[in-house]
Formats: structure tokens, C-alpha cells, sequence
């Protein structure tokens, strides 16, 4: 598998992978604003604002970032959905987005310990 990037998530310790195929014909083509932002993206799997299970798929979380698109995307948030199977974690898609939180209703990261 050509490998484009990958990066290590604060929540559980798993190396996320994105794949170039991925990246260029599914992530950038639906998502032209990614384009360039492999960095971005990383950064958003390395340090999130804020993790939550997906509510669809169990094997999947979803993770934000406030964005730094350029003007009018740098405000929002970058979201970005990963997939664990077998130990590792492949990066499914990214996007800006205005609202984190859409689906999501269980936060696994930071844990609230109040």
C-alpha cells in the first residue's frame, strides 16, 4: 500500500495511515479544500480538540480540529474519520466542516474526570 502519511493519535496510541489512492481519489476529490492540507490533517489525528465514536460504524472514530483553511475556511473545524482494523488505523475521509459534533454523541477524548 503506497503510504502518503501517517500519524500517531493522543486517545490510543495507534499509528492512522493515509493512503495516496485514498488521499487523491476519494478525500481530495470530494473535498477539493484538502487539497495541500495532508499537514493539516496529520495534525488533526496527532492533536485533536476532541474525539468521539462514530455512532454509524464501531470500528471508527472521528476526530476534530479547529481549522486553519485559509479565509472564509479558517473558521470550523477540520473532521477526520478513521477506521481501526487488526491494530491499525486507515484514515476513510476528511473535510471542514462548520460544526463539530454532527452524529457523534459519545466523546472518548479528553475524558471529562470531573
Amino acid at each position: 500500500m503506497d503510504v502518503l502519511f501517517q500519524a500517531v493519535s493522543p486517545h490510543n496510541g495507534v499509528t492512522v495511515r493515509c493512503s495516496r489512492p485514498r488521499w487523491d481519489e476519494h478525500i481530495v476529490a470530494e473535498h477539493p479544500e484538502m487539497s495541500g492540507q495532508e499537514p493539516l490533517v496529520a495534525l488533526t489525528i496527532q492533536e485533536p480538540f476532541a474525539v468521539y465514536q462514530s455512532d454509524t460504524h464501531a470500528n471508527r472514530h472521528v476526530l476534530y480540529r479547529p481549522s486553519t483553511l485559509p479565509p472564509p475556511l479558517n473558521r470550523g473545524f477540520i473532521r477526520a474519520i478513521v477506521e481501526y482494523r487488526g491494530g491499525e488505523g486507515w484514515l476513510i475521509t476528511a473535510f471542514h466542516t462548520m460544526a463539530a459534533k454532527k452524529r457523534e454523541t459519545r466523546q472518548l477524548w479528553p475524558v471529562d474526570d470531573r
